[in-house]
C-alpha cells in the first residue's frame, strides 16, 4: 500500500511539473500554493501508513524545483544552459557559501543528515521562490486567479478550525495531529506543559486548520486576513464590498479560535505598513522597518515590566536573548541536530539564524530581505490606468510588501524558518519583485488618492 501510495504521489509531482511545458506554466505556481497548505493535513495522517517511504512521498518541493531548474536550462534560447540573471547569480553565490559553512560546521557536531535536514528548512522556501518568480512564470501569474486561490482555501481553513473549535471536547490527545507533534517535540527534548501549550491555551484549543501548529495557522490566516481587509476597502462595488466583508469577517472568526496572538499583531502591522506605502508614499525600508521593530522593543519591555502577569512563553524569551553574548560563536553552530531551547532553535527567528551562520548570518538576511528591498526600489509614482485589473494587482502588493514588513516584529517571537507562511509570503514576495523590476511588468502608483497601474503584465 506504501509504495502505491509513493507512486501517486510522484506521478503527481511529475504530472505538476509537466504545466511548466505547456501554455499554461504559471499554474505551477497556483498548484505550489496548494501544496503548501495542504502538505500537513495530507501527510501527517498518512504517517503511519507510508512508514519509510514518507520522506520520499512528501518530497514535492525537491521535485518542483528540479522541474523549474530543467525549464530554466530549455529556455535559454541558444545561450549558455547555465547563464543566469545577475540576481539569479548573487542568490546562488550567497546559498553556496551559506551551505558550505553551515555544512561544514553542522557536521562537525552531527551527523550529515541532519544537516541537510535543517538545510532544507533554511534554503528550500527561497529556492523554490527564486525559481517560481523567474520572469516567463512571475509576469504570467494572473495576480485576481491567485489572490482568489489564497483567500479559498484561507475562507475553507477557518470553516474547519472554527468546527474544530466548537467540536473540541477537551481532549487534545484525540487531535488528528497530535501523535505526530508529541512524537516530534519529545525527539527534541520538550517538558509535557509545554507540550500541552501546543493544543491548548487555558482550558480552550489552539486551533490550527490544516496544520499542526496554531502558529502556524494563525500566521497564514493572518496574511489572507491582511489581504482581505484591503481588497474590502478598496472596492468600488457595492457586491464585492459584501463579498470580501463576508471573507473578512470568516478570516476573523478563524484568527480568534487559534488562540495566538501574534496573527494579530503581524495583521495590524501589515496594515500600517501599507498604509505607510498608500498614503505617505514611503518607499525607505529603513522607515518602513522602524515600526514594527519599534513596537518588537515595547513588546520586551512590558515583558520586563510584567514578568508576574504573562506567561511563561512570552517570559522564557527574555532569557534567550540574555544567553546570546555568553554562547555567540563567530563561526556559528552549523546546520544539524536541533532540540527544545537548543543552540540554534529558539524562539526567536533572529537568534536562531545568528547561532547557526554566526558572522556569516548577515547574509542570509540579505536573502530573506533582498526581494523586499528590491520591490520598494522599484515602486512607481507614475501615473496609469484605473482598471479592475491594475486595483487588483496594487491591492495584492500592498498586502504582500506589508505583510513581509511585519516579519520584523515576528521574527523576533517566533522560529519562523520552514513555516507555510513563510513559504507563501516569499512567493508571492519574489513574484512582486520581479515583476516591478521587469520594464514590461506592472509598476505600482502609490499615489494617496487614486493609485494605479501603468502597463500591463507581458506575456513573452
Amino acid at each position: 500500500m506504501d509504495k502505491l501510495l509513493t507512486l501517486f504521489f510522484m506521478l503527481l509531482y511529475l504530472g505538476s511539473v509537466c504545466l511548466l511545458f505547456t501554455r499554461r506554466p504559471q499554474f505551477i505556481v497556483y498548484v505550489t500554493v496548494i501544496f503548501i497548505t495542504v502538505n500537513d493535513l495530507v501527510f501527517v495522517n498518512l504517517n503511519d501508513t507510508l512508514g519509510s517511504s514518507l520522506m520520499v512521498a512528501k518530497a514535492w518541493k525537491e521535485v518542483f524545483i528540479c522541474g523549474l531548474l530543467l525549464q530554466a536550462m530549455m529556455n535559454t534560447r541558444g545561450r549558455n544552459p547555465f547563464s543566469m540573471s545577475s540576481r539569479a547569480a548573487r542568490i546562488t553565490i550567497a546559498i553556496g557559501v551559506l551551505s558550505a559553512i553551515g555544512i561544514a560546521v553542522g557536521i562537525s557536531r552531527g551527523g550529515i543528515v541532519e544537516s541537510i535536514q535543517q538545510w532544507r528548512r533554511y534554503f528550500v522556501p527561497i529556492l523554490l521562490a527564486t525559481l517560481l518568480a523567474s520572469p516567463r512564470l512571475a509576469q504570467r501569474v494572473d495576480i485576481r486567479t491567485l489572490t482568489r486561490v489564497l483567500l479559498s482555501i484561507a475562507c475553507v481553513m477557518a470553516v474547519y478550525a472554527i468546527y474544530e473549535y466548537l467540536t473540541f471536547d477537551g481532549d487534545f490527545t484525540r487531535l488528528w495531529y497530535y501523535s505526530f507533534v508529541a512524537q516530534a517535540k519529545e525527539g527534541i527534548d520538550t517538558d509535557a506543559h509545554l507540550l500541552q501549550y501546543q493544543f491548548m491555551r487555558g482550558d480552550q484549543l489552539r486551533a490550527s486548520g490544516f496544520f499542526i501548529s496554531a502558529i502556524e495557522y494563525s500566521l497564514f490566516n493572518a496574511l489572507a486576513l491582511t489581504i482581505s481587509i484591503i481588497s474590502l476597502v478598496r472596492q468600488r462595488r457595492f457586491s464585492a464590498k459584501v463579498i470580501f466583508s463576508a471573507i473578512t469577517l470568516l478570516l476573523a472568526a478563524g484568527e480568534v479560535v487559534a488562540n495566538v496572538r501574534i496573527g494579530w499583531v503581524a495583521c495590524l502591522l501589515a496594515l500600517f505598513s501599507a498604509a505607510q506605502l498608500h498614503f505617505f508614499k514611503t518607499r525607505s525600508l529603513p522607515r518602513l522597518a522602524l515600526a514594527p521593530i519599534l513596537i518588537l522593543l515595547a513588546s520586551f519591555t512590558l515583558i520586563i515590566f510584567n514578568k508576574g502577569d504573562l506567561d511563561a512563553s512570552s517570559v522564557g524569551r527574555l532569557a534567550q536573548y540574555a544567553s546570546v553574548p555568553s554562547t555567540f560563536q563567530i563561526q556559528g553552530y552549523g546546520l544539524g541536530a536541533i532540540e527544545n531551547n537548543g543552540a540554534t532553535y529558539k524562539d526567536s527567528w533572529y537568534i536562531s539564524v545568528l547561532m547557526v551562520f554566526g558572522v556569516a548570518a548577515v547574509g542570509y538576511l540579505w536573502l530573506m530581505f533582498a526581494p523586499l528591498s528590491e520591490a520598494l526600489r522599484n515602486l512607481s509614482l507614475n501615473a496609469g490606468d484605473t482598471r479592475h485589473e491594475a486595483r487588483v494587482k496594487y491591492t495584492f502588493y500592498l498586502g504582500t510588501i506589508g505583510f513581509f514588513l511585519a516579519q520584523f516584529y515576528v521574527f523576533g517571537f517566533h522560529y519562523s524558518t520552514g513555516l507555510s507562511h513563510l513559504y507563501l509570503l516569499q512567493i508571492f514576495m519574489f513574484t512582486v519583485a520581479t515583476n516591478l523590476r521587469s520594464p514590461r511588468s506592472t509598476t505600482v502608483s502609490i499615489a494617496p488618492d487614486t493609485p494605479r497601474v501603468a502597463g500591463e503584465l507581458a506575456c513573452p
